[in-house]
C-alpha cells in the first residue's frame, strides 16, 4: 500500500467518523431533530431537490404547506404525510386575515374512500377544467370521491370543521375535488364559476391563525373547487380573491417520540460499534505504514552497506595470485565515476589481465550491477590499472 493510499484511506475513515449535515425529507424529520415543534418555514430534500415548506405544528401532529416557489421541483408527495383520513386548508384573504380548517370526505363516506394527495396528477379521479388547467399548471390535487363513486346520483360533498356541506348529484358528473394552482405566470383562469353557500361552507367554518403562526404569501394557491353535478363550480377570483393552502398531514407526534427513542438506542449502538471499527482500521493502517517504513529504512542501509562511493583520485584493491602465493595490489585510477568497494562484495573479482598496462583491461567489475562485465575499449577516461607486487 503506497504513502498515497494510505492518506487517503484515512481521509475516508475520518469523513465517515465526522458528523453529517442535517438535511429533512418531511416535517416528520423537522420534529424528530431538535426544531420540534418550532412552526415555521424550512427546506426539504428529496434526493438532491431543495424546495421551500411550512411545517406547522398543531397539537399531536404537524402539517407540510409546500410553497409556490416549488413548482419546478421534484416533490414525493407520499414523504409529506402518512395518513389520508383528513387534511388542513388555510385560506388568506385580500387583507391579510388568514384562517383554517380541518377537511375529510363526508361521514357517510369515511369507511368507502380516503382522500387523494397528488402533485399534478389525479389517478383515479375526474381531473380540472383543462381550460384552466393549460395555463394555470402544475397543481397540488385534493380528491375527496374517486369517479367510481363520485359518477353515481346521491348524496355527496365534504366534511369541514366537524360539520357535513352535501349536494344531490343531479346528472352523476364524477367531479369531486380542489385544485391549487401554482400559476407560475399568474395567468387568470379561463373558467371562473360561481360560489354558493355549500361550496365556501370549508371557508365560513374556518378558525382564526394566530399572528405569529400566519404563512407568507408564496404558500397559498389559486384555486378550483368543482362538486359534481348541482354541487358547484368555483374558482379563486369568483370569492373575493382569496387564495389557499394545503396542509399535507404527519402524526401522531407521540408515536414518533417511543420510535425516536427506540431508533436514538439502535443508534447509539450502531455508532459505538462504527467507532470501534474505525479505530481497528486505523491501527492496521498504521500497522502497514510502519511496515513498510522500516523496510524502506532498512533497504537502504544494506544499500549503503555495499556501496562505498570513493571519493579520492586512487584506490587499491588488493588480490591474491595462489601460485605465488603473494599478495598483488591493483591500483585503480578513477578519472570518470565513482567506484564501488570490491571487497566488501563477497566472490568479487577486481580485475583479470595479464599484461597490467595502460592498453585495454579485458573485464572489470560494474559495480552498479554487481556483475562482471567485459571492457572492450578501456582508455584515459575510464578505469586506468597498474601492478603493485608486495610479498607477504
Amino acid at each position: 500500500m503506497s504513502p498515497i493510499s494510505i492518506s487517503l484511506y484515512m481521509c475516508t475513515i475520518l469523513m465517515c467518523l465526522s458528523p453529517s449535515i442535517e438535511a429533512f425529507n418531511s416535517c416528520k424529520e423537522v420534529y424528530l431533530s431538535k426544531n420540534r415543534k418550532n412552526s415555521g418555514e424550512y427546506i426539504l430534500y428529496h434526493g438532491e431537490n431543495p424546495f421551500k415548506v411550512y411545517c406547522f405544528f398543531e397539537d399531536d401532529w404537524v402539517y407540510t404547506f409546500i410553497s409556490k416557489s416549488s413548482y419546478n421541483t421534484s416533490i414525493d408527495m407520499s414523504k409529506l404525510y402518512n395518513t389520508r383520513n383528513f387534511t388542513k386548508i388555510r385560506i388568506r384573504w385580500n387583507d391579510g386575515t388568514q384562517k383554517d380548517v380541518s377537511v375529510e370526505n363526508l361521514t357517510g363516506y369515511q369507511n368507502k374512500s380516503d382522500l387523494y394527495f397528488g402533485y399534478n396528477n389525479h389517478n383515479s379521479y375526474q381531473g380540472p377544467q383543462s381550460t384552466n388547467a393549460d395555463h394555470m399548471s402544475p397543481y397540488l390535487f385534493l380528491g375527496f370521491l374517486p369517479t367510481s363513486i363520485a359518477s353515481e346520483k346521491n348524496t355527496q360533498g365534504y366534511r369541514a370543521g366537524d360539520r357535513d356541506f352535501t349536494f344531490r348529484n343531479c346528472d352523476a358528473n364524477p367531479n369531486s375535488y380542489i385544485t391549487f394552482y401554482f400559476n407560475p405566470n399568474r395567468s387568470y383562469p379561463r373558467r371562473v364559476g360561481r360560489s354558493n353557500t355549500f361550496m365556501t361552507g370549508l371557508m365560513d367554518y374556518s378558525s382564526s391563525i394566530n399572528n405569529s403562526l400566519s404563512m407568507s404569501s408564496e404558500f397559498y394557491f389559486d384555486f378550483e373547487m368543482h362538486m359534481g353535478g348541482c354541487g358547484g363550480f368555483m374558482t379563486t377570483y369568483d370569492v373575493s380573491n382569496i387564495t389557499v393552502a394545503l396542509g399535507l398531514p404527519f402524526g401522531p407526534l407521540t408515536n414518533f417520540e417511543a420510535h425516536e427513542k427506540d431508533i436514538g438506542e439502535t443508534g447509539n449502538t450502531g455508532m459505538i460499534i462504527g467507532l470501534v471499527i474505525g479505530l481497528v482500521l486505523l491501527i492496521c493502517v498504521g500497522v502497514v505504514a510502519v511496515i513498510l517504513l522500516k523496510r524502506y529504512i532498512g533497504m537502504s542501509e544494506k544499500r549503503d552497506m555495499f556501496k562505498n562511493v570513493i571519493t579520492s583520485d586512487n584506490y587499491t584493491i588488493p588480490t591474491k595470485n595462489v601460485q605465488g602465493h603473494e599478495y598483488r595490489t591493483l591500483e585503480i585510477r578513477n578519472n570518470t565515476k565513482p567506484y564501488m568497494n570490491v571487497p566488501s562484495i563477497s566472490g568479487s573479482r577486481a580485475v583479470s589481465n595479464t599484461e597490467y598496462d595502460y592498453a585495454a583491461a579485458n573485464e572489470y567489475v560494474d559495480l552498479d550491477n554487481q556483475i562482471g562485465l567485459t571492457n572492450r575499449e578501456s582508455n584515459y577516461n575510464q578505469y586506468e590499472v597498474v601492478e603493485q607486487t608486495q610479498n607477504m
